[in-house]
């Protein structure tokens, strides 16, 4: 999703400036509070498994000691009771994807790598970025550019102390 969405539709390879692979964990929940229940034993899970994670409201750093400083960043979103996907991040847009223009994923390659991605990418980017998506924009900047957020989805700072409470003591 988001930037690296981006530079697999538009450019074939990561974008320059990007740091880190954004995925959207779409939850089976149609509500912000099941996609929340839902990323909270993802975390554990990802915890369990060795991985280094930060908990941020709208999303969750994941790192690996194997793997050096490759970051991934892993977005809450989900489709609600109407079909439209939700996003704890957010879109720079007000449009809606619904879930049956969303249709699952095929497989893409970006940088010689085989990912998973949106089966209509570009209707998706036209939601988080806006009509001229294709065009680069190197000041786009989110705090600016953000139009809509999915805040029930949110992780609040007493979900965020749980779950590092569980990282830190098991």
């Amino acid at each position: 999703m988001s930037g690296t969405l981006l530079g697999t539709v538009r450019e074939g390879e990561f974008i320059g400036h990007d740091h880190d692979f954004d995925i959207g964990l779409i939850s089976k929940a149609n509500s912000g509070l099941g996609a929340k229940e839902e990323s909270k034993v993802f975390t554990k899970d990802l915890w369990d498994h060795g991985y280094k994670l930060q908990l941020k409201p709208s999303c969750t750093y994941i790192s690996h000691p194997d793997y050096g400083d490759a970051q991934v960043d892993l977005v809450r979103m989900y489709f609600d009771e109407d079909g439209v996907l939700r996003s704890a991040f957010g879109f720079a847009t007000e449009k809606n994807l619904k879930n049956d223009c969303y249709g699952g994923t095929v497989k893409a390659i970006i940088s010689g790598h085989e990912v998973d991605v949106p089966k209509s990418p570009e209707d998706y980017l036209q939601v988080i970025y806006g009509d001229d998506w294709r065009v680069p924009n190197p000041t786009f900047n989110w705090s600016r550019e953000l139009k809509v957020r999915d805040k029930s989805s949110r992780l609040s700072r007493a979900e965020i102390e749980e779950l590092e409470n569980y990282m830190n003591n098991g």
